[in-house]
């Protein structure tokens, strides 16, 4: 087995300290609510595409439009998704976030900047510059690799205030 390099060693860990935080989180938050893992991802899913069709669901999931269709279905009966016909073609269905739908994905975001905001104080201001400049420069490169779908998922990743905001150096 070849020797894994510090940076990988480094990015590994913070991966899984990172991941299984995020995964508790999200489990907890979907039994929380009565949900599929699933169904939680659907609704991010729809909160960067803000509406889509039940095939791009399925697309997203990896499951058939039909399975996507019944879970959408059970969605809609919880009150997450409100489900449309698409004005330009009747047989196609908008698939949206509800007001309540709207409310879970916030609760959720909200946690994890929570979190986010506990690991900061654990850090001296130069040490958050630092985590900042590397974070960036990390984002910067996957952007601009050129490997399929890579740069798409950064930017896809992060909301249009976050993508095009220059984080200042926290002082607190």
């Amino acid at each position: 087995m070849p020797e894994i390099s510090p940076f990988s060693h480094a990015f590994q860990m913070w991966s899984h300290v990172f991941m299984h935080h995020v995964m508790t989180d999200l489990s907890r938050s979907a039994r929380q609510w009565g949900i599929s893992m699933p169904q939680l991802s659907t609704l991010f899913y729809l909160r960067w595409q803000e509406h889509c069709g039940v095939s791009d669901i399925g697309e997203s999931l990896g499951v058939t439009s039909a399975a996507a269709s019944q879970m959408i279905d059970r969605m809609v009966a919880l009150g997450l998704l409100e489900r449309s016909e698409d004005p330009l073609d009747r047989r196609a269905k908008h698939i949206v976030l509800t007001n309540k739908g709207i409310e879970l994905v916030n609760q959720v975001v909200q946690a994890r900047q929570q979190w986010f905001e506990e690991v900061r104080l654990l850090l001296d201001p130069p040490q958050q510059a630092h985590i900042v400049a590397a974070l960036g420069m990390l984002v910067d490169a996957i952007q601009s690799a050129d490997k399929p779908g890579w740069s798409a998922l950064a930017s896809k990743c992060a909301s249009p205030s976050v993508r095009n905001t220059k984080l200042k150096e926290t002082t607190d």
